[in-house]
């Protein structure tokens, strides 16, 4: 990135990043949005058609202009063709975004993926990592809950 301002010294709050299909993200995504956090959805579409309470529409309802954005330029051109390799819209553009609202305040990246690993976010979180190392990432995932092999496996939970 042209002109990056920030140095090793800048300090920043802490980047988060969950995927909606996981098993209780929505509660996780409230625990952190009600503790002050940014939710950032980084969808190159912020919609789903399975799951319509994931829809820019209806986050925005519930967490308001206040605590909602959707970024675009951090999404992924190929995200319907997981055989071509992840590719951010306007990384340039998106970054700097990102940095100037972790200077004020915490931020949750949202995707689908449940997965970090197979998840265009990782990539966003490897450029931030990248030019800032100070910056702390933490992947929320979420697992089941698993109970004794007589009982049914309850409601995921997220780490």
């Amino acid at each position: 990135m042209n002109g990056f301002p920030y140095t090793h010294e800048t300090p920043f709050h802490t980047l988060y990043t969950i995927g909606y299909r996981a098993p209780g993200a929505m509660d996780k995504i409230n625990e952190y949005v009600s503790a002050g956090a940014l939710l950032l959805d980084i969808r190159f579409l912020p919609a789903s058609r399975f799951a319509p309470e994931w829809s820019r529409k209806q986050l925005l309802a519930r967490f308001g202009r206040q605590n909602y954005e959707h970024l675009k330029d951090l999404g992924n051109v190929n995200y319907r063709d997981r055989t071509r390799p992840m590719q951010l819209v306007n990384s340039d553009h998106g970054l700097p975004w990102v940095y100037v609202h972790l200077q004020k305040r915490d931020v949750l990246l949202l995707c689908g993926c449940p997965e970090p690993a197979t998840c265009h976010r990782s990539l966003v979180c490897q450029h931030i990592h990248a030019l800032t190392p100070q910056v702390q990432i933490v992947h929320l995932v979420c697992k089941p809950r698993i109970t004794p092999h007589w009982k049914e496996q309850r409601e995921g939970k997220c780490l």
